[in-house]
């Protein structure tokens, strides 16, 4: 998909900073879609990934070195099925 936008609706709490994420909508410039379900299916995925960039994953570097200081890959965090909103629209662009 060449160009591609997406939003979300989140509530914070503002004692512990935990974020919740409401809503995500997502509009995207995909030119003609042959499968409806197959396009949904991979935006879907792409605002899982984008949920999961950024609240969960979290990779240190060293400023000095620029080297990853990630121990491994066990302890890094991608969302899964209960991070991700119930509520969640796709907006094909016609």
């Amino acid at each position: 998909m060449p160009f591609s936008a997406q939003f979300a609706e989140v509530e914070v709490n503002t004692r512990t900073g935990a974020v919740k994420v409401l809503r995500l909508v997502g509009a995207d410039d995909s030119g003609r879609v042959g499968n409806l379900k197959t396009y949904e299916n991979m935006v879907y995925g792409g605002m899982t990934q984008s949920l999961g960039y950024g609240l969960l994953e979290k990779r240190v570097m060293d400023r000095k070195t620029g080297k990853m200081c990630n121990a491994n890959l066990s302890d890094y965090k991608v969302p899964g099925a209960l991070d991700v909103p119930v509520n969640h629209q796709v907006v094909p662009s016609i």
